[in-house]
């Protein structure tokens, strides 16, 4: 029975000890948290053509905001964090954005000020061609699994519709301490970033059964329109001009015309007279 009482007594002894143990470890972590908190403008939007999605409406910056905290507890310091957003494709295939690590923000702190808590506001401005071609895949993939569905283009491009990217904060901190080897992190959800897929506003016309493609008026100087009538003849000095019929005779001093009647005689000394009378017989001369 002793002994008994003596075993009881070392298991529990052990648990305290254990419980204890864990009380002044958690005591002595480093405990922090990342997360994004929003993204302007609400939403992000794709242009149609009628036929495909095909690039953002113009944007610029688009600006993605967040929150980094970390303590260090009763001793250590922080010597340095960083932090960056991290989106990858909430539609279709979950592919990754490509080249945010060029936004990451940054700081250090020199050994004598070094904060032992952090509390960071964090707005990323990030160029709109970053998320382009994600985007834009996103809006497509939806409109080739409607056209999968059975849908027309003039069913699937006279409605917005809507994707999404999935994005969180990526981050680390730097720190000094008795718990800054194993910190605790509280863990925060990603948010949703809404793209809008628009709408055609623009003519359709039927290319094929069930199918309608954009056909916009073409404008400027490339416009073409087919003409039957028959080409008016130029103007100005090189123009010419058909015609059937005759010309009128030239007039002036160089004018010709054609005469059938007879001339009358000339008259004056040399005028001259046919006869038919036989010639005089010369006239002998007088003895």
């Amino acid at each position: 029975m002793n002994t008994l009482k003596k075993n009881l007594n070392k298991v529990l002894g052990a648990a305290i000890l254990a419980t204890t143990a864990l009380g002044v470890t958690s005591a002595h972590a480093d405990t922090g948290t990342g997360y994004l908190t929003s993204a302007s403008p609400d939403p992000w939007v794709v242009k149609s053509n009628g036929q495909s999605y095909t690039q953002f409406k113009t944007m610029g910056f688009v600006s993605i905001k967040g929150k980094l905290q970390y303590d260090v507890g009763v001793a250590g310091g922080i010597k340095s964090w960083w932090a960056q957003p991290e989106v990858i494709n909430g539609y279709g295939i979950a592919s990754p954005v490509q080249g945010l690590a060029a936004y990451k923000l940054t700081q250090a702190y020199p050994f004598g000020s070094r904060p032992n808590t952090l509390n960071k506001t964090l707005n990323f401005s990030i160029n709109q061609g970053v998320f382009e071609n994600n985007a834009v895949g996103m809006c497509n993939w939806l409109a080739n699994s409607l056209r999968n569905q059975g849908k027309s283009n003039a069913q699937i491009f006279s409605q917005d519709r809507e994707v999404n990217f999935t994005a969180s904060l990526d981050y680390g901190v730097d720190a000094t301490g008795a718990g800054s080897g194993n910190p605790i992190w509280e863990y925060s959800a990603p948010i949703n970033i809404k793209v809008k897929c628009a709408k055609w506003n623009g003519p359709q016309v039927p290319t094929a059964p069930g199918g309608f493609v954009a056909n916009p008026t073409p404008k400027g100087p490339n416009k073409f329109k087919a003409n039957t009538q028959d080409p008016t003849p130029p103007k100005g000095p090189s123009g010419f001009k058909a015609t059937t019929q005759t010309p009128p005779p030239p007039s002036g001093p160089t004018t010709l015309k054609a005469n059938t009647q007879t001339p009358p005689p000339p008259s004056g000394p040399n005028r001259l007279k046919a006869t038919t009378n036989e010639p005089e017989k010369p006239k002998r001369a007088k003895r």
